[in-house]
């Protein structure tokens, strides 16, 4: 699927997982809820060295956790 995988997720809890596949993506109708979330989405982020544990490519998240 096309677009950032955190940023796809946050679409699909807005409407339905179904609609983002169907669009290959975020549709234009979510594009200011996803922009809204992708401004804020740092301030969750933990303080030290924020990571995920996983590959991520094009994410808006933090970078992947050191191994």
């Amino acid at each position: 699927m096309a677009g950032d995988p955190v940023l796809n997720l946050a679409a699909s809890y807005r409407t339905a997982s179904f609609v983002i596949l169907k669009e290959n993506g975020i549709p234009a109708r979510l594009r200011p809820y996803v922009d809204r979330v992708r401004s804020r989405l740092m301030a969750y982020a933990p303080e030290k060295k924020p990571c995920v544990p996983y590959i991520a490519a094009r994410s808006s998240y933090p970078p992947r956790c050191p191994d």
